[in-house]
């Protein structure tokens, strides 16, 4: 195989792909959108061609942060906590047409593009399986975000909460325990939370929120893994280490607050017992905090 990144082709295709993104839509891509075609390309430039552009990425969720310190000709523009836009912010003014690999690129976001765009867009490429994936896990646990995300927001799930359980389950049974140690009592928390609240018989978008919340902090320690991404930097893996501890905490404090919130009162689950009694740790600490600052203030 041939590498070709010293040319500045995963530029390049960034310009192709977003300057055509905006003449389609009207708007910048999101960044999921940008990552995952970025992605997707630079693998079929590989297979189709033969070269190899040396795009450095990572495909996972909480793996964007690798465009600040590594494609610095892409800017990332916050529209809210969780939308997030790119545009091209490097020097290049148009690519020549006539390049075998800019060519391909080209064909590639077309197609990518008509398929993939707007919000409608960023939902279906989220929900497409990963044939890639390093981990079965992770096409297990998207099979399962499917199958909540298919009921209607408000929907109790009362009639399908076996087959739901069921599925939870086998993904869960998937998940690579010995490529990422640690994660144990975070695991038995998340599986006590969703049972408790499949139990409770929860609303598919709160199931589908506790799911989500997993996720993220999953892929913060999934990008991290040496099959999950190519030519990132020492100071981008830095980074995203040093981003571990509070992804952490963060969590916990979310699982907390669900035990406070999905608690029976005779629990017989001692994992909800023991995040609830954290949880009201966790409150009388601020309160006490909040009491403190009166005080002082008077």
């Amino acid at each position: 195989m041939m590498a070709v990144g010293d040319e500045g082709y995963a530029e390049k295709i960034a310009y192709v792909y977003i300057s055509k993104y905006l003449a389609e839509a009207g708007e910048p891509p999101y960044d999921v959108l940008f990552n995952r075609f970025m992605t997707l390309v630079h693998r079929r430039i590989r297979e189709s061609l033969d070269k190899d552009i040396g795009l450095p990425h990572c495909w996972y969720r909480k793996g964007d942060e690798v465009a600040y310190d590594d494609m610095p000709y892409i800017s990332w523009d916050h529209e809210g906590q969780d939308i997030i836009r790119v545009s091209y912010s490097g020097h290049i003014l148009s690519p020549p047409c006539d390049d075998e690999v800019i060519m391909f690129a080209g064909i590639e976001a077309e197609d990518f593009i008509s398929r993939y765009h707007g919000k409608a867009g960023l939902e279906a490429v989220a929900d497409m399986e990963c044939h890639d994936a390093p981990f079965q896990f992770q096409n297990e646990f998207g099979r399962l975000r499917r199958a909540i995300r298919a009921a209607e927001p408000s929907a109790k799930l009362s009639d399908s909460t076996l087959s739901v359980r069921q599925l939870f389950i086998e993904t869960m049974e998937s998940f690579p325990y010995d490529e990422f140690p640690g994660m144990e009592d975070r695991i038995r928390g998340f599986k006590s939370i969703f049972n408790r609240a499949l139990d409770r018989g929860l609303s598919a978008d709160r199931l589908q929120e506790i799911l989500e919340g997993f996720w993220c902090m999953f892929c913060c320690r999934l990008r991290l893994h040496p099959l999950c991404h190519e030519n990132i930097s020492c100071k981008t893996v830095g980074i995203w280490k040093g981003e571990m501890p509070e992804s952490d905490e963060d969590y916990a404090a979310e699982l907390e607050r669900y035990a406070g919130y999905l608690i029976d009162e005779n629990e017989s689950d001692p994992i909800v017992a023991d995040l609830y009694r954290q949880w009201r740790h966790r409150l009388e600490a601020i309160e006490e905090l909040l009491e403190a600052m009166r005080v002082d203030g008077e």
